[in-house]
């Protein structure tokens, strides 16, 4: 991801970026047609001097967007196979005429439960490295 965006606030230990989204711009004829996003905080390894007002150029972490993509992607999918299978054993064991009824229910449970366990990760355990600033417009 390599976006732009305008500072709109710095203090010692955040700058608050709010990102500039030119996609509606390409027909548009008028100047400073993009509509600006929701806020969040950046880090600016390169030590560039900014200020209130400046465009800059952002550049999300690698790593992050990877274990992003592993945890949101991955992780939900192996919990609904691991639900698919218990859910099935279940039915053996209880005898039940249906077992895809209980695969159904494990594969449900399985998406459910790991997307609850990486929200509540994501919000407390993870902390992943900030959208990097890589430039000054």
């Amino acid at each position: 991801m390599v976006d732009n965006a305008i500072i709109i606030d710095i203090s010692e230990k955040d700058i608050l970026v709010r990102p500039l989204i030119t996609d509606a711009c390409i027909n548009c004829e008028k100047s400073g047609c993009a509509k600006q996003g929701k806020p969040f905080s950046v880090a600016n390894p390169k030590k560039f001097e900014i200020k209130k007002g400046d465009i800059v150029k952002l550049k999300a972490n690698p790593t992050s967007q990877t274990l992003q993509g592993f945890f949101s992607l991955i992780v939900p999918i192996l919990g609904a196979i691991l639900g698919f299978v218990l859910g099935g054993q279940l039915g053996i064991k209880f005898e039940a005429k249906n077992t895809e009824i209980f695969q159904a229910v494990g594969v449900l449970l399985g998406l459910i439960i790991t997307s609850v366990l990486i929200f509540i990760c994501s919000k407390t355990l993870l902390k992943l490295r900030k959208t990097e600033i890589v430039e000054v417009l």
